[in-house]
């Protein structure tokens, strides 16, 4: 009979093989043996449970962060609204000539800023 792929097999070593010690031994070391493994997967589980609860503030803190951040950029989209239909009622009653002012404001500005940044 051929072992199945699955199948979990465990080699004791040769100290508790049948022979080597009386039942009761054989069946504390075992015991010795369990506790100790035991004790490292408690320590694994306990780091795992650190590490969730990290995980978990940090997308806590992420998520605010993101929600205050949702809030300025609607606050920046009303602003611009705002400032496009003022351009507009201008435009539109102003004439050529407040366009000119515009447009010469605008660039103005956009040069004062890149001799600035350079």
């Amino acid at each position: 009979m051929q072992p199945s792929a699955y199948a979990l097999t465990y080699t004791f070593p040769p100290v508790w093989r049948a022979g080597g010690m009386h039942r009761s031994g054989r069946d504390q070391l075992l015991e010795e043996h369990n506790d100790r493994e035991v004790e490292q997967l408690a320590g694994h589980v306990a780091r795992l449970k650190e590490i969730t609860v990290t995980i978990n503030q940090e997308i806590n803190d992420q998520n605010r962060e993101l929600d205050g951040m949702s809030g300025n950029f609607s606050d920046l989209g009303e602003f611009l609204n705002v400032s496009m239909r003022k351009v507009q009622q201008i435009t539109q009653t102003g004439g050529g000539r407040t366009m000119c002012y515009l447009v010469a404001f605008a660039v103005t500005v956009f040069m004062v800023i890149y001799f600035l940044i350079r």
